[in-house]
């Protein structure tokens, strides 16, 4: 299940690259109101002109509890290498917050796959 979630960040990274909201990558790790979510993001990143290069660490995985087909999986996250640039130009569009998330995967079984079902990612001081 903590493969599934890191492949699951492995995907948004790759389809936020080019803010492509119809990557097939996307419905292999994510399912319901985040894969939803997720769309939404990237067709408003691409109406905005802008991509993601680079990617979030992630510091902290940890299975926080799982119950048959639900669990919940807790992060910290460094954004700071994953900013936005101008699709057309290249030029920096971000810059680096410093700042650390909580993040909280609510993941569930899917057809014999765990995927991210929602996501909260909140600041916090979750580094260490």
């Amino acid at each position: 299940m903590l493969k599934a979630y890191h492949a699951f960040w492995a995907d948004v990274v790759a389809a936020s690259a080019t803010s492509d909201a119809t990557s097939p990558r996307l419905a292999q790790h994510a399912t319901g109101v985040e894969l939803a979510s997720l769309r939404t993001r990237l067709t408003d990143d691409r109406r905005a002109g802008r991509v993601a290069r680079g990617a979030p660490r992630l510091l902290r995985t940890t299975l926080a509890a799982l119950d048959g087909k639900k669990a919940t999986v807790r992060d910290c996250m460094d954004s700071s290498h994953w900013l936005f640039y101008d699709a057309k130009t290249g030029a920096l569009r971000d810059k680096p917050s410093g700042k650390l998330y909580a993040v909280t995967a609510a993941m569930v079984l899917d057809h014999d796959a765990w995927k991210v079902a929602t996501l909260d990612i909140r600041e916090a001081q979750c580094g260490g």
